[in-house]
């Protein structure tokens, strides 16, 4: 404990020290204030009705299917947050940010606590480390800087409760209390704090040179919480797993082997040299079979840690226990199990967020120990040396930061890096269709199609892109393909009826759409597909009857009223047509076709005032509307009817 000095200037130096972390990291992370929403916020966020629902937050912890994952304290923050400020991307980046200056602070504490040497130097490492933008600066990684604050206090509670090099002492229970509740609140934050409790024992083992059967039996409750919650989520992702394993390349025993090897050396390196870093990483080629060199990896691994134990007397048993720590950690994505981002990646930069800790923590003991004999002005000048490699470190995450502001930034950076990036030109496909670039859309789903040929989300959006531009024809022919890879999608099968519709062939879009509502009768935008293509077909009565069905079960569907006020007109039954045109009319406020059905079906019902004042809000919206502009002329010509 620091003695104050007469001006009590050693009280305030470690508020100045974790002053200093926080201002590294609010200074490094300075871009990602202006960042957007990208890649999966929008099914974690803009999609997640969760957020929304009266009863949204009691879903988020009881009813794990609700959700698109089960992480109920991190979607409980994102509940609280869209109630302070809806969905305004700076809140949900501020929130992440100030979670990671936090976890800085937290790491600076654990360790010095833990006697690290140069335990601010580690924080400050964490603090910059570019590996760590993908988990700060991406709202999605909540789940990663939300968990290690929890799992980081759990960590200072335990080390209360009974200091590692003080087995002896009588425990404290009400910190062994705390940090069983922060340990819950890690675990419901991310599973991957399950390697939380062995790194207890690891640690004890590196103080004292033994675990007791008293370490073991105190570490327990915490790994039945950390297990409960790994085979919970485990279970809850197993079907989305299972729905990206087809693009996942078949591994054998030993390929895995090989994988985990090699991607442990791959994070390992990153740490040490984290250039260049990007978002998704090229999958690597993993066949043992062809390349028995792939076990080299895992061999290495085997070596470094027998080297560490075999000298643990010269080196301290430190570097081997920050080795455990770090591999423990990684366990879960190192490819023993299947994860969905093996469809993409087999490595990914999140995923080294927890981990890193231990190395940089072992990065900086190692400085410590080189640095102890030197002199005053030799460890002032390694000081200055560390200070530069910090701001180093600072600049190069500050620039990959930037990265995060735009999906366009982003992904243009990860092809850069990764020209056969799938998500890279997935997302800038969907980013120029959005904008309009059809032409530059299409050239990147066609890479995309390259790279992953057998994925129908590929082909079904370029489809759309085609439909849009007016190339049916090749809008057909990808809708087609798209379904033989996908052949229950219904949404695929839904867009290819409409692109039939726009061919002309009447008969081959409604045996399409009939097929979808008889596998989905509650699917409105296919019964209305089926009205249309009915109406079309000069069957009205059917017409009518489809659409209807539509809208019960979306009455909201602007598609389904404009095309039932259309089939209701043809039938004369221009009262209700005028109901549902003015219902498409709010519904789509400022449609000119849903206002000039209107103003035509209320010339039918006896009301030409007011079809001619639809017609002059068409001449608004659109002066050169000939229709309107005729319409309006011709009751302008008619007689006025006087009263009797």
């Amino acid at each position: 404990m620091n003695a104050p000095g007469p001006d009590g200037s050693a009280a305030w130096k470690p508020y100045a020290a974790a002053g200093l972390l926080v201002l590294l990291v609010l200074i490094t992370y300075a871009p990602a204030y202006q960042a957007a929403f990208i890649w999966d916020d929008d099914v974690w966020l803009l999609d997640n009705t969760l957020l929304r629902e009266p009863g949204g937050l009691e879903k988020i912890w009881f009813e794990p299917t609700a959700g698109p994952h089960y992480y109920p304290m991190v979607f409980s923050t994102f509940w609280a947050e869209y109630r302070l400020w809806g969905y305004e991307p700076i809140g949900y980046h501020a929130v992440n940010i100030l979670l990671h200056a936090l976890n800085a602070v937290l790491v600076w504490r654990v360790l010095k606590r833990l006697g690290v040497p140069l335990a601010w130097g580690a924080a400050a490492l964490f603090a910059v480390h570019p590996v760590h933008v993908e988990s700060v600066a991406w709202v999605t990684e909540r789940k990663n800087v939300l968990s290690l604050c929890f799992a980081l206090l759990t960590l200072l509670a335990y080390l209360r409760f009974r200091p590692l090099d003080e087995p002896e002492r009588a425990p404290a229970w009400p910190w062994y209390a705390a940090a069983l509740a922060c340990f819950f609140l890690a675990a419901a934050s991310k599973s991957v704090v399950v390697a939380l409790p062995p790194a207890l024992l690891v640690l004890a083992w590196w103080k004292r040179g033994r675990v007791s059967a008293r370490d073991a039996l105190e570490a327990l409750p915490l790994l039945i919480v950390g297990v409960g919650f790994a085979l919970f989520t485990m279970q809850a992702e197993a079907p989305k797993i299972a729905a990206t394993q087809a693009f996942v390349p078949p591994l054998s025993a030993l390929d895995r082997v090989g994988l985990a090897g090699r991607a442990a050396w791959f994070y390992a390196g990153k740490l040490l040299w984290p250039y260049p870093v990007t978002v998704v990483y090229p999958r690597w080629d993993l066949s043992v079979a062809a390349s028995p060199a792939l076990l080299a990896y895992p061999a290495a691994v085997l070596a470094a840690l027998g080297l560490l134990w075999a000298r643990r007397a010269a080196f301290g048993r430190g570097p081997l226990a920050a080795a455990l720590i770090f591999g423990g950690a990684l366990l879960p994505v190192l490819g023993f199990f299947n994860h969905s981002t093996m469809s993409l990646t087999y490595v990914a930069d999140h995923y080294a967020y927890h981990a890193s800790v231990a190395l940089l923590a072992l990065e900086a003991a190692v400085l410590g120990r080189l640095t102890a004999d030197l002199s005053d002005a030799q460890r002032r000048l390694a000081g200055a040396a560390g200070a530069v490699a910090i701001l180093g470190l600072a600049v190069l995450a500050l620039v990959h930061a930037a990265n995060f502001r735009t999906p366009h930034a982003l992904w243009t950076q990860n092809l850069e890096h990764n020209p056969d990036s799938w998500p890279a030109h997935y997302n800038l496909a969907s980013e120029y269709a959005h904008d309009g670039r059809a032409e530059d859309a299409l050239a990147h789903y066609r890479e995309a199609i390259r790279v992953r040929p057998n994925d129908p989300t590929n082909l079904n959006n370029m489809a759309c892109v085609y439909l849009g531009v007016g190339k049916v024809p090749e809008a057909i022919e990808a809708f087609t393909q798209a379904r033989a890879f996908a052949p229950a999608d219904v949404e695929i099968r839904t867009n290819l009826g409409y692109a039939l519709l726009r061919a002309g062939k009447l008969e081959e879009a409604r045996a399409e759409f009939e097929g979808v509502a008889q596998d989905h009768p509650a699917y409105a935008l296919a019964l209305a597909g089926l009205g249309e293509a009915l109406s079309k077909l000069d069957r009205l009565e059917e017409s009518a009857e489809a659409f209807r069905k539509a809208l019960r079960h979306n009455p909201e569907l602007f598609d389904a009223r404009y095309g039932l006020g259309m089939v209701s007109y043809r039938l004369k039954r221009y009262d209700d047509a005028v109901e549902q045109f003015a219902t498409a009319g709010r519904l789509a406020p400022g449609n000119v076709r849903a206002i000039f059905g209107l103003g035509r079906s209320l010339e039918h019902t006896g009301k030409p005032d007011e079809a001619a004042l639809c017609y002059r809000e068409i001449l608004k919206l659109d002066p050169a509307h000939q229709d309107a502009a005729k319409r309006l002329e011709a009751l302008a010509k008619t007689p006025e009817k006087k009263e009797p």
